[in-house]
């Protein structure tokens, strides 16, 4: 990684290109800027910080939209319990993150999971 690949500048370009390659429908594309911005980004702010938590969150979005619901319930889950810890259990992140595993139970057609949480 270069010292540019850091910059906050860079940084946006990449969250840009994520969007629009989601956009576009290129998942893979998207995937890779997602998880290349979010390995960058836990190295700079740490695995706690909110922007990290926040790009884990709109991986497992992505993934939701693409109907890949097991990988997007790892991800919330993920996201769950890192912001429990840094936010608490009421915080946004977590009920936003609760209404995607919500979702992506119910498109599995697990109601009883998805209706608790």
């Amino acid at each position: 990684m270069c010292v540019g690949d850091t910059a906050p500048m860079t940084l946006t370009c990449y969250e840009t290109l994520a969007g629009i390659q989601s956009a576009a429908g290129n998942l893979d594309g998207a995937v890779n800027t997602y998880h290349y911005l979010l390995t960058v980004k836990e190295q700079l702010l740490g695995r706690y910080h909110g922007d990290v938590i926040w790009l884990i969150m709109s991986i497992a979005a992505l993934f939701l939209r693409e109907k890949c619901y097991l990988e997007s319930l790892n991800l919330y889950d993920l996201a769950i319990n890192l912001s429990k810890t840094v936010e608490g259990k009421e915080s946004y992140k977590v009920a936003c993150s609760l209404k995607g595993t919500a979702q992506c139970h119910a498109a599995l057609c697990d109601h009883d999971t998805a209706l608790s949480h």
